[in-house]
């Protein structure tokens, strides 16, 4: 889903804005996990947005 300069791209903010380093593997996944989060939140908003 997310491509390896986006992987890299989150392991460089999670160490920056949290002095956190983290996996390749783990950004992956964590990135992974954001992407489909922000995808439910538009669903749900489209649908709260179709009812009116």
């Amino acid at each position: 889903m997310l491509d390896k300069e986006m992987v890299e791209e989150y392991q460089k903010i999670m160490k920056e804005q949290y002095g956190e380093e983290i996996s390749f593997e783990e950004a992956r996944e964590q990135g992974e996990n954001l992407v489909r989060f922000f995808e439910l939140l538009i669903d749900i908003d489209r649908k709260q947005m179709n009812k009116k």
